[in-house]
């Protein structure tokens, strides 16, 4: 009996232990804030404290113990997310995660994104390189703190952070400079041919993959005026991540204050709102791969080191000149080009192309601002003085408000569009749809924002056009099947708007989509409907859809909403590739951190955002949006949608409506702060 008895004890205490194990790696442990916390080199006392939304408001005597305090909120907060875009921009992704990711550190290698970080730290000026040693200063003192290395990812993947310093953050800017650029957008198809420009599209892709960070360049902005006068609008879109790369903050020093986003790991805000001026500042960045005549005097070649999980080194091989890399040569291609020599039978006549149609002697070259010494901090904080700077490493594309309503565009958008009231500025091909549809709703009256609760907010001029011309383009086709009849019937009366109901919506973007595959390219309404070859390949690109569409989602169309077809699926970086994880971090990958998904509403070419299959590619329903007006000054509102799993079953208790935008404001009431003290410098 008590043998019985003491097994059963014994019993219980392990079930009692392993619960509270897994209660801790799936929810942890609810830490209250310190109550004061010591940073080194911080000259005077300072404090964060928190809205009642979560947001952080910083309060300092001086701009640098701002910048330290800031550090030290991104420590607290999203330190995992910190160390991860580090670890990436240093090319140390493999010490982490195996050798899969050894392509990965081998392009950023190869990018010089550490090597080029740290040459353009010291080209700032001594007040510069302050600031960020003192934004590195208080996420050191975050990282350092038990709390924070025992949060689920480091302690899942038994990993600590290391120090930060200064650079690091002109690391992460780089990294996102690159992930602001797209090298396959426009790639010449020939250029993969060669095995290093293929094997650089497939690291940047597997790159993407792990930090779900893409589609950067569907970001747009707007000025827009309705009775109460101008807003400045901006979304910016950034891939599928369960986890947002910006942090809105308050900071206030010396009377002076200012909101906005912050870019995790870095001190920069590519939105934020001054007592003077509000900005939206695009992540926009352009890289070009071009062919020329090989130059080796041009370039220097150089060796570097990658590590992978056991502490095996690989070497790279780069060719690197100011602002380019070039890919190795083919084979038998001379080491320094020389002009041919004078041969009368020759006189006029042109060297032979290869099978790619270039000359023999030349081969692939990369160039992007990222590989010259260059950062945009300086620019960046000079947004928050009211008089931008040239942007270097990024293109500075943006919009600048004054508090007067007048209003400026920054850099060279792509698209400048005007608009009832002001301006629309973007990359996105579908920036002229955004346009006609917000003029509309601005036209309409009521407030400029796109708001839910308004039916313009989903209605698209893109699909409106296009939609009636393929519908009829079948209409001259005999025969038409019962589900291709079904089918039209549900286009023939859609109201173009892309809400959770629309089936419409869903059948079209998919026989788009199906067609754009198979023709390699979108359809336009210019094609006459009289062009039977045309129509018979729409009609196969509609039945191939309905077909695969039965096998999914079943027979029933009334079963087709776009909320279902297309959902919001949210992923966590790193935890979304099975392959990168073993252990207990499996079982976490497909829990706690399995993918979120929600019900879809939205387009790209409507005014509120979701993703598409005529993106084409990979999903992007995530999108951080914020808007303030002349007439409510005092606040930026946010809108995006937060994970937050602190909470008990936070998981299953999130509402799937959009979520209510939050406002930041520098008289916003604050709960109780953690006093930052100075501490002596190492």
């Amino acid at each position: 009996m008590y043998r019985t008895l003491s097994a059963l004890l014994i019993a219980l205490v392990l079930l009692v232990v392993t619960g509270f194990a897994l209660w801790y790696f799936t929810y942890g442990l609810e830490q209250s804030a310190p109550a004061r916390v010591g940073i080194p080199g911080l000259q005077a006392a300072a404090s964060v404290s928190r809205t009642d939304a979560g947001q952080p408001v910083v309060t300092a005597s001086g701009e640098r113990d701002a910048y330290a305090a800031l550090g030290y909120v991104h420590g607290v907060d999203r330190a995992w997310t910190a160390a991860l875009w580090r670890q990436a921009a240093l090319g140390r992704l493999a010490e982490w995660f195996g050798d899969r990711l050894l392509p990965v550190d081998r392009l950023m290698v190869q990018l010089q994104i550490a090597r080029q970080a740290r040459a353009a730290y010291q080209t700032l000026t001594d007040e510069e390189k302050a600031l960020l040693d003192a934004y590195a200063g208080g996420l050191n003192a975050a990282l350092s703190t038990r709390p924070v290395r025992l949060t689920e990812e480091f302690a899942a993947l038994r990993l600590t952070p290391e120090p930060w310093t200064g650079w690091h953050s002109l690391a992460v800017e780089r990294l996102f400079a690159w992930l602001a650029a797209s090298p396959s957008e426009g790639l010449d198809p020939r250029a993969l041919e060669h095995r290093d420009v293929r094997r650089l599209i497939e690291a940047d892709s597997l790159l993407k993959d792990v930090l779900q960070l893409h589609h950067f360049d569907h970001s747009v902005a707007w000025v827009a005026s309705d009775s109460t006068g101008p807003y400045l609008f901006q979304r910016h879109v950034y891939g599928s991540s369960a986890l947002p790369p910006y942090e809105e903050v308050v900071m206030q020093w010396n009377g002076e204050g200012f909101m906005g986003a912050s870019l995790i790991g870095a001190p920069l805000f590519p939105a934020g709102k001054t007592a003077h001026s509000a900005w939206a500042l695009l992540p926009v960045s352009t890289l070009r791969l071009e062919r020329s005549v090989v130059d080796t005097s041009a370039y220097s070649l150089r060796f570097e080191r990658i590590v992978d999980k056991a502490g095996n080194e690989q070497l790279v091989r780069i060719r690197a000149a100011d602002g380019s890399i070039q890919f190795a040569a083919p084979p038998g291609a001379p080491r320094a080009y020389t002009p041919p020599p004078v041969d009368s039978t020759l006189a006029g006549r042109p060297i032979p192309p290869d099978s790619l149609g270039f000359p023999p002697d030349s081969t692939w070259n990369l160039y992007w601002s990222g590989l010259q010494p260059l950062t945009d901090f300086p620019a960046w904080r000079a947004l928050q003085q009211g008089e931008p700077l040239p942007f270097r490493l990024m293109n500075g594309v943006g919009i600048q408000l004054a508090a007067d309503g007048a209003y400026r565009v920054l850099g060279s958008p792509e698209h400048v569009l005007n608009v009832e009231g002001g301006v629309l500025i973007g990359e996105t091909r579908w920036a002229p749809y955004l346009a006609t549809a917000l003029d509309s709703l601005v036209r309409s009256g009521g407030p400029v924002q796109p708001l839910p609760e308004r039916p313009g907010s989903f209605y698209s001029p893109w699909a409106a056009g296009l939609a009636p011309a393929m519908v009829a383009s079948l209409d001259s086709l005999p025969n038409r099947r019962a589900d291709i009849e079904e089918a039209l019937t549900y286009l023939r009366n859609w109201n173009y708007a892309y809400d959770r109901s629309s089936i419409a919506g869903a059948v079209f973007d998919r026989w788009v989509a199906r067609y754009a595959d198979a023709v390699g390219s979108l359809p336009s309404a210019q094609v006459p409907d009289t062009l039977y070859f045309e129509s018979s390949r729409r009609m196969l690109a509609l039945q191939d859809v309905l077909a695969s569409m039965r096998e999914a989602y079943g027979p029933d169309l009334s079963e087709w909403r776009w909320e279902r077809v297309n959902p919001d699926r949210r992923r966590f970086p790193v935890w979304s590739v099975d392959s990168l994880l073993n252990g207990a971090a499996v079982s976490l990958g497909r829990t706690r951190f399995a993918p979120l998904e929600l019900p879809g509403e939205g387009h790209p070419t409507t005014l509120f955002w979701d993703s598409s299959p005529i993106l084409r590619g990979r999903e992007a329903p995530a999108a951080w949006e914020a808007w303030t007006g002349v007439s409510q000054w005092e606040r930026l509102d946010v809108r995006r949608r937060p994970v937050d799993f602190s909470r008990f079953l936070a998981r299953y208790s999130m509402s799937d409506r959009i979520p209510d935008p939050v406002s930041l404001s520098l008289s916003v009431p604050a709960r109780p702060a953690t006093t930052l003290y100075p501490l002596p410098s190492p």
